[in-house]
């Protein structure tokens, strides 16, 4: 009798517990509507639903580093360029094989002494896989502000250890 008593209790207590992915977007809530002195019992938070939508690879992420590299390399040939037209002026032979060397070495992705280009190379490379960054979640809720009952619908993006709401869409 003892042991069916305890499994109830239990099947009570944690059948009742919110799912994680509810009380991570109801933090996040609480925690805004902290930021503009607000609490969130005094709004008649209701949570309705609270469903993944999907997952954020690593590898997503690609096409914005490819673009911030080719903005940068582009941008950065364009000043060696410009660089060139005072040094053939000078007839700074040495200074202007030096300038060119560099442009060939931003063109064919061979960034030696160049931090910026490197660092973002190695951004690239360490976002080459298929680990997960980010779960998207669509949630829905009602609130009331100023005696107006509203219900919203957000995409809320988690840490990659899916432990915490770090943005809303």
């Amino acid at each position: 009798m003892k042991k069916v008593l305890l499994i109830l209790t239990a099947i009570i207590l944690f059948g009742c517990e919110k799912p994680k992915e509810e009380l991570m977007v109801q933090d996040f809530i609480k925690e805004k509507l902290k930021e503009a002195n607000i609490d969130i019992e005094d709004t008649d938070f209701e949570m309705v639903s609270v469903k993944q939508i999907e997952t954020v690879k690593a590898k997503d992420s690609l096409p914005y580093f490819e673009s911030k590299l080719k903005t940068e390399k582009e941008s950065m040939i364009d000043s060696y360029y410009r660089l060139l037209i005072p040094l053939t002026r000078m007839g700074d032979t040495v200074n202007i094989k030096k300038t060119k060397m560099s442009i060939e070495a931003v063109e064919n992705n061979t960034f030696e002494n160049m931090p910026d280009l490197i660092a973002l190379n190695n951004k690239m490379k360490e976002y080459d896989n298929d680990n997960v960054i980010s779960t998207v979640y669509e949630a829905t809720y009602k609130i009331s502000s100023m005696g107006q009952k509203r219900t919203i619908t957000n995409k809320y993006y988690s840490n990659k250890d899916n432990t915490k709401i770090v943005s809303v869409n």
